[in-house]
């Protein structure tokens, strides 16, 4: 048994001194940077939150249930108006709670710019991430 493991080791000892150490060739490190700047720029790209096709079944959805709904009230409504048709669907009970809410001038305006101020700040942090993630 140990006469197989002497002979086992001999066979290693000889192999490894016929063999020469092998050294990586002169462009190694350019390849393997390369990679990792593809691998890097990969990893960078930005994919939307909500794909094409899940726009394209919301989109379906809400037409099949805005389409079903105008078919199904169809034959209970007599006059053609859209205020009668948007009063038998919703029912005219959510608008009644809010029908002696009153907002004063200064409310209104100051809602306004608030709105406003929100969608710039948006639009300004979009364009720096865009900016911070593209250089």
């Amino acid at each position: 048994m140990k006469e197989e493991q002497n002979k086992g080791e001999d066979f290693i000892k000889k192999m490894m001194d016929k063999s020469v150490l092998e050294s990586p060739s002169a462009d190694f490190t350019l390849k393997v940077m390369q990679k990792l700047v593809k691998e890097k720029q990969l990893v960078a790209l930005n994919k939307p939150l909500i794909s094409k096709q899940i726009w394209f079944l919301i989109f379906t959805f809400f037409l099949l249930l805005l389409s079903f709904t105008f078919y199904f009230m169809g034959g209970r409504i007599q006059d053609s108006s859209t205020i009668t048709l948007f009063e038998k669907l919703f029912d005219n009970s959510i608008w009644q709670l809010f029908s002696n809410l009153k907002f004063s001038k200064t409310l209104s305006y100051s809602l306004l710019i608030f709105s406003v101020f929100i969608l710039l700040q948006v639009v300004f942090i979009k364009s720096y991430f865009d900016k911070r993630f593209h250089s």
